[in-house]
């Protein structure tokens, strides 16, 4: 039996093709939802992007908690705030409530904050960064409030420039501790291939499902935005969460690796079993050599290639 490993680069012409197969599966996974949804996502490495309905105004449901958290970097570094400032009864320091608000999400953590920043001015700094379709107009767990409308909104072209502030900030950035120790893991982390470190924050309410993540991966930093809104199920909801992430990845981190032939299930290096014919995707733009190791039983082959547009490399083994 008889394996055959080929590598390519993809020209320009054929990642223009690529972005137009993605945005057409994509619209037509959304329009089979039965809700609404936006996607929206950015290589910085080469600067492509995709958006669709990337200035559809949804509840944030706690992506909020993102804009809050550099608010509070703010009032900080301003000397209006301290990070070792006791808030609420429990005695934890405005860092702590930080942390655990992105975290794990507390909603306890989030209104302490609020409150002590307050949501007249995480507003104002909200506008100053350009988050034109974002606000905070009530307190986490406010049901009255909803009801009333006063809702707090987000989209996702507005979510997507957080996780570029955060991404260009490093790791001094002080959202990106908190959103790579993340508690929920279930949408776009659970999508991603092992290899990639994610940071990402989620958002859920009974008719809501949101995911926005970066992913360092080796071939560079993608940003991601997924947000579903008016959902009859969240179930799935949280479905098309993760078949859109995976696209979303396939399409961001692709390239080069294509793997056929006759041996059944293979292992490859970071990709966990898989059944052959099959693509395997490497990463975007690839301008570096790339490794791959594939296993069978009793058998190890390894490819290493420079990959250009048009390039090509065969390697065939028994």
């Amino acid at each position: 039996m008889a394996l055959t490993l080929s590598l390519r680069a993809m020209s320009v012409a054929e990642m223009s093709v690529a972005a137009g197969d993605l945005r057409e599966s994509l619209e037509a996974r959304l329009s089979r939802l039965d809700g609404r949804g936006a996607v929206a996502a950015r290589s910085l490495r080469t600067g492509e992007a995709l958006l669709i309905e990337p200035d559809a105004e949804m509840p944030s449901a706690s992506l909020i908690k993102m804009p809050i958290a550099m608010a509070l970097q703010e009032d900080v570094a301003g000397g209006r705030v301290s990070r070792d400032e006791v808030l609420g009864c429990e005695g934890h320091t405005a860092d702590h409530l930080a942390y655990e608000m992105i975290r794990t999400s507390d909603n306890e953590a989030t209104n302490l904050l609020t409150q002590r920043i307050g949501m007249d001015r995480i507003n104002r700094f909200m506008e100053s960064k350009g988050l034109r379709g974002t606000r905070m107009r009530r307190l986490m767990l406010d049901w009255e409030a909803r009801q009333r409308g006063d809702e707090n909104v987000t989209t996702a072209r507005d979510m997507l420039s957080v996780l570029g502030d955060v991404a260009r900030g490093g790791d001094l950035h002080p959202l990106r501790r908190a959103m790579l120790d993340q508690h929920y893991r279930t949408r776009i982390p659970a999508v991603v291939p092992g290899e990639c470190v994610i940071a990402n924050k989620t958002g859920e309410l009974d008719d809501v499902v949101h995911d926005a993540a970066i992913l360092y991966t080796p071939f560079g930093t993608v940003l991601a935005v997924i947000m579903l809104s008016e959902l009859t199920s969240v179930a799935d909801g949280e479905e098309t969460c993760r078949v859109v992430a995976s696209e979303v990845c396939a399409h961001f981190a692709r390239g080069a690796l294509h793997l056929s032939g006759d041996l059944g299930p293979v292992l490859v290096d970071g990709g966990g079993p898989r059944e052959t014919p099959c693509t395997i995707w490497v990463g975007p733009s690839v301008q570096q050599p790339v490794t791959c190791r594939v296993r069978v039983p009793g058998v190890s082959l390894t490819a290493s290639v420079d990959l250009r547009s048009g390039d090509r490399l065969a390697l065939s083994g028994r």
